[in-house]
Order: C-alpha cells, then sequence, then structure tokens
C-alpha cells in the first residue's frame, strides 16, 4: 500500500510512475492506493494480456495511462519475464501527443461557449484538479491572462470561496469529490455552468462527448473577443491577519501565515484528508524531485495520528538519501474527526509516540538527517529563519506541538458542513 501511495506522489510531481508489486497478496494490500490515484486521475500502472504483441501491448497501455491520466495494469506470468520480444518495435518512441478534436465539432462548442459567454453579467473560472492531471494549466493561464477574467481554485486547486450568487462559471478540470465540494455544498446551478473536461465538454444541460479541454482551450484563446467579455473588479478584498496577541501557544491561525512565508516558489508541499496517504506520497515526490536533478524541495505537513499509519516510510526516506522537510502536527489524535463526531470520542484519541526518535529508530544519522522539536511560537520562528533548515539539505524531522481542539477556520467550516450532511442521512 505505501508503494501505491509513494507511486502516486512521484506521478504527482514527474507526470507518470510505476507500481511493482507480487501477484495476489501484493495486489491485493495495493488494491487501495490504486483505487485512491484512480478517483483522483492520477497516472500510475498499467495493464497487458497476451505475450505474442508484447511489445506493442505495453507501449499502448503506457500511452492510455498518459492520455487518461488514469492507473492501468500490468500482468507478467513468470515465465514471460525473460522471454525475448521482437527489438525493432522498441526504436520507436511512444507517441504521447493528445488526441485532437474533430474540428467541426470544437469549432461549434467553441462557439456556443463563447455565446454563453458573452451573454454572462459576471463570469469567473474555477480550476480544478483535473486541469493539472491533463496538463492543459498553461492554456488556462493564457485564457485568464487575455480574459482578464476573475480566477477561484477548488480546494484540490487551492482556493476557499462559493460562486453561488455569481453570474456565470466557467469550470475548468472539475473533480467533484466529497472533499473537493465541502460535502457537495457547492450551489453552481447547472444552468450557469461551462464545464470542460479531458473527454467532453457541457454548457448548461448540453453535453459534448469527445470534445476534449485541451483542443477547446486552444481555439478559445484565438477566438475569444475580450471586448464582448464582462469582467467585475472584485467589490471586496481579503483582510490582512494579524497576530498581536503576545500567546507563546502555535495555532494554526498564527502557523500557516508563517508557512506562507516560509514557502518559496516551485516548493513541493504535501498534505491531505485520505489519513496516512501524504507520508507515502512524500516518499515518492522527493524521490521525483532527486530522479529529475531538482532542487525544488518537498515538504510535508501530516498530523500525528495520521503519520502513525504509515510512518515506516519514513525509513525508506532515509535509505534512499531523500531530503524532504517533515512536520508532524502532534495535537493528540485526529482532530478533524473529532469536530465531526464530537471532541471527546475515545476513538480519535492515539498513542503518544516520541515521534522524532523514530528518526534513529529508521536508521537516521546526524549526517543525512535532523530532528527537532518545536514547541514556542519563538521556536518555529527561529527555525523558519534558519539557512540550514531552508536549504533543506539532509531529511528535517520537525516534531511540532499544537493544542488538542485547535484547528484551520477552513477546516473547522468542512467538518461542520459535513456534520450537517451526516445528520440529516441519520
Amino acid at each position: 500500500m505505501l508503494a501505491t501511495y509513494a507511486a502516486d506522489g512521484y506521478a504527482r510531481v514527474k507526470g507518470m510512475s510505476a507500481l511493482i508489486t507480487t501477484f495476489g497478496v501484493g495486489e491485493l494490500s495495493a488494491v487501495n492506493g490504486i483505487a485512491g490515484a484512480f478517483s483522483e486521475q492520477i497516472p500510475v500502472v498499467a495493464k497487458l494480456n497476451n505475450p505474442v504483441d508484447i511489445a506493442n501491448q505495453i507501449d499502448f497501455t503506457l500511452r492510455e495511462c498518459w492520455i487518461r491520466s488514469r492507473p492501468v495494469y500490468i500482468t507478467l506470468p513468470t515465465d514471460m519475464v525473460e522471454a525475448k520480444v521482437e527489438g525493432e518495435r522498441l526504436r520507436t518512441p511512444i507517441d504521447l501527443s493528445e488526441p485532437t478534436n474533430d474540428s467541426d465539432r470544437e469549432n461549434y462548442v467553441v462557439n456556443v461557449i463563447l455565446r454563453t459567454l458573452y451573454d454572462a453579467k459576471d463570469p469567473i473560472i474555477l480550476v480544478d484538479a483535473c486541469s493539472i492531471r491533463h496538463r492543459v494549466i498553461p492554456l488556462v493561464k493564457k485564457l485568464i491572462e487575455k480574459t482578464q477574467l476573475p480566477y477561484f481554485m477548488t480546494p484540490m486547486g487551492l482556493c476557499e470561496g462559493s460562486s453561488g450568487s455569481l453570474g456565470f462559471d466557467p469550470f475548468v478540470g472539475s473533480l467533484k469529490s466529497d472533499f473537493n465540494t465541502a460535502g457537495f455544498s457547492y450551489r453552481t446551478s447547472q444552468l450557469n455552468t461551462i464545464n470542460l473536461h479531458s473527454t467532453y465538454c457541457a454548457v448548461r444541460f448540453a453535453e459534448y462527448p469527445g470534445v476534449r479541454m485541451s483542443g477547446v482551450l486552444k481555439t478559445l484563446i484565438e477566438k475569444v473577443d475580450v471586448s464582448k467579455v464582462n469582467v467585475t473588479p472584485p467589490s471586496n478584498k481579503n483582510g490582512i491577519i494579524t497576530h498581536a496577541e503576545k500567546s507563546s501557544i502555535i495555532t494554526h491561525d498564527y502557523f500557516w501565515p508563517k508557512i506562507g512565508e516560509f514557502l518559496k516558489e516551485r516548493d513541493v508541499v504535501i498534505l491531505w484528508g485520505s489519513i496516512g496517504w501524504s507520508v507515502g506520497a512524500c516518499q515518492g515526490a522527493a524521490l521525483a524531485t532527486k530522479d529529475a536533478k531538482d532542487d525544488r524541495r518537498t515538504i510535508l505537513f501530516v498530523g500525528d495520528g495520521s503519520f502513525q499509519l504509515t510512518a515506516q516510510e519514513l525509513s525508506t526516506m532515509i535509505r534512499h538519501n531523500l531530503t524532504p522537510i517533515i512536520f508532524v502536527i502532534c495535537n493528540e489524535g485526529f482532530t478533524i474527526e473529532r469536530y465531526i463526531h464530537g471532541m471527546e470520542a475515545s476513538y480519535n484519541d492515539i498513542a503518544a509516540w516520541k515521534f522524532q526518535d523514530l528518526v534513529t529508530v529508521f536508521g537516521g544519522t546526524d549526517k543525512n538527517t535532523r530532528k527537532i522539536q518545536v514547541k514556542t511560537r519563538t521556536e518555529l520562528e527561529t527555525l523558519l529563519k534558519e539557512d540550514e533548515f531552508n536549504a533543506a539539505k539532509k531529511l528535517q524531522f520537525v516534531e511540532l506541538y499544537m493544542p488538542k481542539e485547535d484547528a484551520p477556520t477552513v477546516l473547522v467550516k468542512t467538518a461542520e458542513a459535513s456534520a450537517k450532511v451526516n445528520k440529516k442521512r441519520t
């Protein structure tokens, strides 16, 4: 399972990854992670059946993995592993180019979109996860720059906000999961939505299968008449968060703005709501940046409860000499579950580990690792300003303490929304 999490994280950084398991028991252990990769459209593994045309099958499968951004599955029987194949096919690079749309259908859909967009009162653009998965972010950026439309990102994108009162929403690469929509609480009417996706486009209630968003975006950028787009400047702005209180306790409202100042452009940041996933994904992401000979920092934020589920992956990071910065937020258990199901529910409590000692247990030394305990704001600010810590030349493990009942405002609101949905179902 941890290998699937690592493959997931690797693919998010480099675009695609491979996973090898033993037959049967290994596959069963990997099912959970592969299912997660499928649900979020992460290209991980591959499938083949017939050894007669094995090279072509593998190439076809790898191309499908890339184009569809979904896991695919390769099975190699033991008597096939060392079988010889025709070598000529191996000299031909795999064609990874995106399929093109039928030009007539694409132009028709673009014209429908433009008419709808020009009639919209206050259109905005919502950017979601599948725009990343299917590699259209550069096109989305060009469209935003040309039209100057306000844009927002979903939690998997990332942004907080509601568009319920706005005029029209072009939605690029939507992935409408419970987490990504705050428990399906979004209030965007289908009548006010243009949805661009990897295999179809939809305008209001009309769906156009087989018209892919990559081609549509390119044509939109060429054809859109910006003088006909109603762009309204935002009337409200986010307030500036201040931390005038003199408490030494590290809270989420204090912590995350400080981390915002600490982060650098192109940092790979790992944090997620799937309990246990992020530790394995951190290993994969850090390995991907290492393989790419990239100087990007990999930074993991994980709760103590989540870390306990997949802590052994720390050993793999140390073995491969990876250099992530790992923040383990120690707050005595599963805080988000407390907000959903009750603050005192005992099943959300965990054993009190000496987390930083695991670095030594798993083979870390002063040469290739560093462990730090942070309990006060002064200690945190000193650490974040430190040159050695910012350089991230070795694995750095930060055991950071926060109050048990403290949580980010957005998380609290999301938990409250989930609790309301759960209450309606009972």
